[in-house]
């Protein structure tokens, strides 16, 4: 009978490349022969096992496959929950604010195949009017408080494909103005990237518009923090001046625990002085004149504690950027940066995000935000050891 029948193919799991002629010794051929390599390759069999990692495609490619759909669909209407449609919404939220690179020379591209950018889109509802619609919810309703029409508060929603109708739509829209408000408003007094100025803030106090602080994510358990130890007044005094002349500033990050947890000391100091600023708390002369010390060496009482401490990711960018100017035009930050521990890991969270983008999955990652980043000289790979310059600090002896 025929030698080749009944029989299985010896190593055809774990053949790792296609194989060649001169490679097939005579114990193989009668097994796999040039012929069986041929007809195997015609229905598209593959000799490796590894999976190909997604490559990210350009935007040509993107226009390219935006023009096919609109062929096999009869539409330019993309389902979020497809990448192209991930990468429609981000085109679209770039003509929104009508970036100037992408309006000179990707836009009229998109326009030429016919895309045509919803008007209510486009057309990006001015501060005035949302601030009136502010002041016409206020008459109707006696509060500023507007709900969340998608049924359940979700930060992370951007409203877009989730089937809604567009008077939902809308509400959301101002949902989610009035909700930044407040987070524009921590910016502006911080002097960082803000859409409010000193006539929108005058303009919102004057119909009593109440600025809130983050959102109370609950105080962390005991288990889950560090416990601030009662030291000295002049050993704090020294730490203090220490961490400042190793740092340049006294800006000490909440999750900064070394000094005898100094990160939450200054968190507290800052709350007692906030407190006793606002007159909601009395406090001994002895304790008024600590904080004239605390002013005299710089501190701003600017500290938040654990759960209260909120970064937006404009505001992480606006302290890349001034990172960036402290330190020669480089916006390397090591992973452990003590100055401001949370930079270090938002810095790591962006180059994960980028990672999951590569590999085609889903990413909080824009392409505004990458586009954003480059523009400000961030790298996504860093070679060994270029992040751990901080990383391994002993703690200073004070």
């Amino acid at each position: 009978g025929d030698p080749n029948s009944n029989t299985a193919i010896e190593g055809d799991s774990t053949t790792p490349e296609t194989p060649n002629n001169s490679n097939i010794n005579s114990t193989n051929q009668k097994y796999l022969n040039p012929e069986r390599i041929q007809r195997l390759e015609s229905i598209g069999f593959s000799w490796s096992m590894a999976k190909p990692k997604a490559k990210p495609k350009s935007w040509d490619e993107r226009l390219e496959e935006l023009k096919q759909w609109r062929e096999e669909h009869g539409t330019y209407k993309v389902p979020r929950a497809e990448s192209l449609g991930e990468w429609l919404h981000n085109q679209r939220t770039l003509y929104g604010k009508k970036d100037t690179k992408f309006m000179t020379a990707k836009a009229p591209r998109m326009e030429e195949i016919g895309y045509k950018f919803d008007v209510r889109e486009n057309t990006a509802v001015s501060w005035d009017d949302r601030f009136q619609q502010l002041v016409e919810f206020r008459r109707d309703h006696g509060n500023f408080d507007v709900p969340c029409p998608l049924g359940e508060e979700d930060d992370n929603a951007d409203g877009d494909g989730m089937g809604n109708s567009e008077e939902i739509m809308e509400r959301y829209k101002f949902y989610k103005w009035v909700t930044r408000l407040h987070n524009e408003y921590r910016a502006y007094e911080k002097g960082t990237s803000s859409k409010l100025n000193a006539d929108r803030v005058e303009k919102l106090k004057g119909v009593d518009f109440e600025f809130k602080g983050p959102k109370s994510r609950g105080r962390p358990s005991t288990s889950n923090i560090t416990l601030v130890p009662k030291i000295s007044w002049e050993k704090r005094l020294v730490q203090l001046q220490a961490f400042k002349t190793d740092t340049g500033h006294l800006n000490i990050d909440h999750n900064y625990k070394h000094c005898s947890n100094l990160g939450g000391w200054a968190a507290e100091m800052s709350t007692l002085y906030n407190n006793w600023k606002a007159g909601t708390q009395h406090l001994s002369e002895d304790t008024i004149a600590k904080f004239n010390q605390l002013i005299a060496l710089g501190f701003q009482f600017s500290v938040l504690p654990y759960y209260e401490n909120n970064r937006s990711w404009e505001d992480h960018y606006s302290v890349l950027l001034m990172f960036k100017e402290d330190h020669q035009g480089s916006a390397r930050v090591p992973l452990k940066y003590k100055a401001d521990l949370r930079l270090g890991k938002w810095v790591q969270t962006q180059r994960q995000q980028y990672k999951l983008l590569q590999e085609g999955k889903r990413s909080k990652l824009t392409e505004d935000r990458i586009e954003r980043l480059e523009d400000a000289g961030f790298e996504w790979e860093v070679a060994g050891g270029a992040t751990t310059q901080e990383e391994d600090e002993d703690e200073m002896q004070v």
